[in-house]
């Protein structure tokens, strides 16, 4: 990030993001801190659906079994039925290959939507159709409209539709708000980014991913978006090259 030059010291380090671990800090007039802590404050245990068992899905499943004192997974979904069974047999859970059962099932209360890109949007809608909360990795859809429509169904029916742009929980990226936030440049003028797809995703993940700029690149975009208050650029300039022929084919 580029911008007029301004002294400021250096932001201080920023907390990670919440997790089951996190504590609550609040102040009682000029009393000192009280510390709560979330898992104890609520006893509940959120049983978890998780559609998609490969690269995305197997970060899921970590961070699911991570937290046993907030979240348990109750189905493994995947169209791989030995990879359903596997995972199920392992986690001790239900298994489908279709999100049929899963959205029937009253103990799911939250859908994990880790499956190939052209699936998302069908299930999100599936899914908060049976008054489910939501998280699903990005991108919702490559349609405008449909992501509007996802969001219109999540705020009708008041439930947790949350889309995985997980940069904005990165101490490094959080830091770095904090300072820009501060005025630690001045007014922004230029922000430059640049990514590598490094190391190369599976090939059959490749070719339902919609392309770099809508399955990697939109990381940048929306940290351009957040890091800047949501301005809106006067010009933009993208350069790009695939160095694979077998991506290249794809027009990618």
């Amino acid at each position: 990030c580029c911008g007029e030059h301004k002294e400021a010291s250096p932001a201080a380090p920023l907390p990670s993001c919440p997790t089951s671990a996190a504590m609550a800090r609040k102040r009682a007039g000029s009393k000192d801190e009280v510390v709560v802590d979330l898992a104890e404050q609520s006893k509940k245990v959120y049983g978890i659906a998780l559609v998609g068992l490969g690269r995305s899905g197997q970060f899921h499943l970590t961070s699911i079994k991570a937290v046993p004192e907030l979240a348990k997974l109750v189905w493994a979904v995947d169209t791989d039925e030995g990879k359903a069974k596997q995972v199920a047999g392992e986690c001790l859970c239900k298994w489908s290959t279709t999100l049929d059962s899963p959205l029937k099932d009253p103990a799911v209360d939250i859908v994990i939507i880790a499956s190939t890109t052209d699936t998302h949007f069908p299930f999100i809608m599936k899914s908060l159709g049976a008054d489910k909360a939501v998280f699903t990795e990005k991108p919702i859809s490559h349609e405008v409209h449909e992501v509007q429509q996802a969001c219109d169904l999540a705020k009708g029916k008041n439930l947790p539709f949350v889309c995985g742009y997980q940069r904005r929980c990165d101490l490094n990226f959080r830091a770095l708000k904090k300072q820009l936030d501060a005025g630690a440049v001045g007014k922004l003028k230029v922000v430059k980014s640049c990514s590598r797809d490094n190391p190369v995703p599976p090939m059959e993940y490749l070719r339902t991913s919609g392309g770099i700029f809508q399955d990697m690149l939109i990381h940048d975009f929306d940290m351009q978006d957040w890091l800047s208050g949501g301005q809106a650029p006067e010009s933009i300039l993208a350069v790009g090259h695939c160095y694979n022929p077998e991506v290249e084919k794809m027009g990618d």
